[in-house]
Order: structure tokens, then C-alpha cells, then sequence
């Protein structure tokens, strides 16, 4: 009766042990790709940006008063979410 806990101790730890590595692999994934659309999306922004030919003040400012409103926004969920 003790071999068979040990054995299912040990497969369990396998188990959990399995999962633990496809997690850090699902996270890594997830991570490059956030990477890229974040890379691709600022990219894109300063294309763009450029091709009205001259920068404003009023463009500065607007890209950066976008920024602070996203950091904002964001904080302000992150306090609103139940913690778990």
C-alpha cells in the first residue's frame, strides 16, 4: 500500500512538473508575440507620423498626452480588478 502512494506522489509530481514546462513555453510564446505587434505597432505609428512631412508641437504633445492617457487607463484598471 505505501509502493502505490509513493508512485502516485511521484506521478502527480511528473504531472505538475509536465505542466510547469508547457507553461513557460505557452508564456514564452506569448511573450515574443506581444513583442512583434508592439515592434510592427510602433513602427507603424512613426511611418505614418512622418509622412505629413513636418512635426508640430501639437502632434508631440498629442502622441504623448495619448501615451499618458494609455498608462492612466491602465493603471487605474489594475486598481479596479479583485486581486487573487
Amino acid at each position: 500500500m505505501v509502493h502505490r502512494e509513493i508512485i502516485t506522489w511521484v506521478d502527480d509530481g511528473y504531472v505538475i512538473a509536465f505542466g510547469l514546462v508547457l507553461l513557460s513555453i505557452y508564456s514564452a510564446a506569448l511573450t515574443f508575440t506581444a513583442g512583434l505587434l508592439t515592434v510592427a505597432a510602433v513602427e507603424e505609428m512613426l511611418s505614418e507620423s512622418h509622412e505629413s512631412g513636418e512635426d508640430s508641437h501639437i502632434s508631440i504633445m498629442a502622441f504623448v498626452g495619448g501615451f499618458v492617457l494609455f498608462v492612466l487607463v491602465s493603471a487605474g484598471l489594475e486598481g479596479l480588478l479583485p486581486k487573487s
